[in-house]
């Protein structure tokens, strides 16, 4: 990334570059990630125009204050999020079924942030996946027994 200025107005020469506008919601922040994406998109024919949300707003932007992002006509959005963006973990004792109940609330948040973002932008979605915390709360048991953050 040192030298990313140089790179970006060497790619930037190309005449025939596609305006292309992309939404980067984030649940950390995504500068660093957005000034990495100009760059492949730059190299790939793509002339990209960034609006990146405020830390750890990916979710209200996309469906509590989705006008800014309605105004923006992103022809893509990227939601970057990060193992705490789970907004409720399981608990140590969890049995199958309380596992599975949480999962499925956790998904319906999302699918919600993604269904407003389909209905309102109507653009391409793509999600990042969520990486293991890096201290798991049940040790090597953390992966499997029904209570854990790995599983």
């Amino acid at each position: 990334m040192q030298k990313r200025k140089g790179l970006r107005r060497k790619l930037l020469e190309n005449p025939a570059l596609r305006p292309l506008r992309v939404a980067v919601l984030g649940g950390t922040t995504t500068n660093e990630l957005a000034d990495l994406l100009e760059l492949l998109l730059l190299a790939d024919g793509f002339r990209p125009e960034f609006r990146q949300s405020d830390y750890n707003r990916f979710y209200e932007d996309a469906t509590v204050d989705v006008g800014t992002l309605v105004d923006f006509k992103p022809d893509l959005v990227y939601l970057h999020t990060h193992f705490l963006n789970v907004s409720r973990y399981p608990s140590p004792g969890f049995t199958e079924d309380d596992l599975q109940a949480r999962v499925s609330g956790e998904l319906q948040r999302f699918k919600g942030m993604w269904e407003s973002i389909q209905q309102n932008l109507h653009c391409p979605v793509i999600q990042n996946n969520f990486e293991h915390p890096p201290f798991p709360a049940m040790g090597n048991l953390d992966s499997t027994a029904s209570g854990g953050h790995t599983r």
